[in-house]
């Protein structure tokens, strides 16, 4: 009887045991990315990417996670009594982080104040929800940066913060 042929390699069975460990670690690192990724925490989607402000006659949308150079918005709704016109700050560290490229409906008048800018919009005289889209770009990265509070119709909002990713 002839005994069984094994090639003739050298086996470290540390290295390859550590190599297995070290391959499985990256699986769960990959797959906690993708997990933060499809809930929103990488920006630009997800539920976890936006975060919403209410008052008592308005919402506002705005990103919760952006991303450095790419484009987000910032959305209002505001319930119009008949005939009225809706007042917007943007407050003043919001401008320093993020840069307004369009407002749509364009608004009738922009005021410079020492809390931010106060967008003054002249809505249609027809009762109900009004949406106000700002486009913004942010400027630079900021791993978490305080933006303070806005108000729509001279109401606060409660203060919020950003995170701008690379």
């Amino acid at each position: 009887m002839s005994q069984p042929r094994h090639p003739d390699v050298d086996e470290d069975r540390d290295f390859q045991r550590a190599f297995w460990i070290a391959t499985r670690v990256g699986w769960l690192v990959m797959a906690a990315a993708i997990a933060a990724a499809l809930i929103g925490l990488t920006g630009s989607g997800g539920t976890m990417s936006v975060q919403t402000l209410e008052t008592n006659n308005a919402r506002i949308d705005l990103p919760r996670v952006a991303r450095w150079t790419a484009q987000d918005d910032l959305s209002v709704e505001v319930t119009n009594p008949q005939g009225a016109t809706s007042r917007v700050l943007i407050p003043d560290a919001f401008g320093k982080l993020f840069q307004i490229e369009d407002v749509q409906p364009a608004p009738s008048a922009v005021i410079s104040t020492t809390q931010g800018e106060v967008y003054v919009f002249a809505l249609d005289g027809n009762p109900g929800r009004k949406s106000l889209e700002f486009s913004i770009r942010a400027k630079h990265p900021s791993p978490r940066a305080a933006l303070g509070s806005f108000e729509i119709d001279d109401v606060p909002t409660r203060h919020v913060s950003v995170v701008v990713l690379p």
